[in-house]
């Protein structure tokens, strides 16, 4: 019989009267700055040529890590697009035709949609000052394709799947056959394409967008089927499992559990110095005491020759 089978007679007595804690998940962080620059293999695939390295805008401290939304220009080659129009260094590149950045792969992935020639509006904010740019783009010059390249992006938190970057949006490749995409009837395969009305330009992006939001909301998905079907549905994301840690009732009765040291404490009737019944269990040893002087225990772990 386990613990918690062992005590639901007595909370269901006693927890409308408990004042109960619940294990809460910690806040999850923004993602930090990308691992190593060879990720950066997508961007080998034929497309626009803007002509900017760029980061996460991030505080640039560790004292105080934070993200804001946009890029930040790390490179400007000489002589490209960017640094015809006047772009620099240290520039942040807040919007792509409207669309807000979140992440340098969002960017390089519109980079890849656009073609050669168009002219495309940025919105650009240098130190107090924002300005709109227009950039003619150019034919990419045929950089040679990274050995390593990025296919997917792994989202264990709020959509429990695996998504690609795509022209049109995020392919979704693998789930957890009971994870919240599956279930709400987003099939693998789908190509989702923006979340309660916003546009999604790259996996990085969509699953940092999930990640602010918080377990068990409700979010809209636009997508698209293998035959090109537009849908839209109401998704759940991932909600972490709530256990009970614990309830006091002075005097009548409390039960503490240790999730982390895996240890379990239940008392009933305690009087400080003396309590009717005591169940306590660390790890596979359990102990049952009743009043003072009686006294049982199993699985304790002893030593032999």
């Amino acid at each position: 019989m386990t613990d918690m089978k062992f005590f639901s007679a007595a909370f269901a007595l006693v927890s409308a009267l408990a004042g109960c804690r619940s294990a809460v998940p910690q806040p999850i962080p923004d993602p930090p700055p990308e691992a190593a620059d060879w990720q950066r293999g997508e961007s080998a695939e034929p497309g626009a040529y803007l002509g900017l390295e760029t980061r996460e805008n991030d505080s640039g401290t560790l004292d105080d890590l934070m993200f804001e939304a946009g890029v930040r220009v790390s490179r400007v080659e000489p002589h490209s697009p960017a640094d015809e129009v006047g772009l620099q260094v240290g520039d942040v590149i807040l919007a792509w035709n409207g669309q807000q950045l979140l992440e340098p792969e969002s960017l390089e992935a519109l980079e890849l949609r656009a073609q050669a020639g168009e002219i495309v509006k940025l919105e650009v904010r240098r130190d107090d000052t924002i300005l709109e740019l227009s950039v003619p783009l150019r034919v990419r010059g045929g950089s040679s394709a990274s050995e390593v390249v990025v296919i997917a992006r792994v989202d264990p938190v709020r959509s429990r799947a695996r998504w690609r970057t795509e022209r049109g949006g995020v392919r979704l490749l693998a789930s957890a056959p009971d994870a919240p995409f599956p279930d709400a009837g987003v099939p693998v395969g789908a190509l989702v394409q923006g979340l309660d009305g916003r546009p999604v330009a790259s996996a990085r992006e969509w699953i940092r967008l999930l990640l602010n939001e918080d377990p068990g909301t409700t979010v809209r998905v636009t997508w698209d089927d293998l035959d090109g079907t537009a849908h839209k549905t109401d998704v759940d994301l991932f909600d972490i499992p709530r256990e009970w840690t614990g309830y006091m009732i002075p005097i009548l009765s409390h039960y503490t559990r240790d999730l982390q040291d895996d240890e379990t404490s239940f008392v009933l009737i305690d009087l400080y110095v003396i309590s009717l019944f005591r169940y306590t269990r660390e790890g596979q040893e359990k102990e049952w005491r009743f009043l003072r002087w009686f006294r049982t225990s199993t699985g304790v772990g002893e030593l032999s020759e």
